[in-house]
């Protein structure tokens, strides 16, 4: 997770991921629990406040909304605008 840049954070928002009531939401489902619970710990090294859990059987990890806001500043300008209005 270390090499994620700001384009391949971006890709990864566009593929797996939405915008949601204020907060960035990625699908984790892929990576079970313990990669999930990792990308946290990701987060939280770039101090983003996110928080893993289980919906409809389907691991994510969500963004709160401040840190929501600070990820959309960076990976915005790699981003075709319809992308953040879904």
């Amino acid at each position: 997770l270390d090499l994620l840049q700001d384009v391949a954070l971006a890709i990864w928002v566009a593929d797996s991921g939405r915008y949601e009531n204020g907060q960035v939401i990625f699908n984790t489902h892929v990576w079970g629990d313990a990669g999930s619970l990792a990308i946290v710990e990701y987060f939280k090294g770039l101090e983003y406040v996110s928080e893993a859990y289980c919906e409809r059987n389907n691991h994510r990890v969500k963004l709160d909304e401040p840190s929501s806001l600070n990820f959309l500043k960076i990976v915005s300008p790699h981003l075709p605008q319809p992308v953040l209005e879904k």
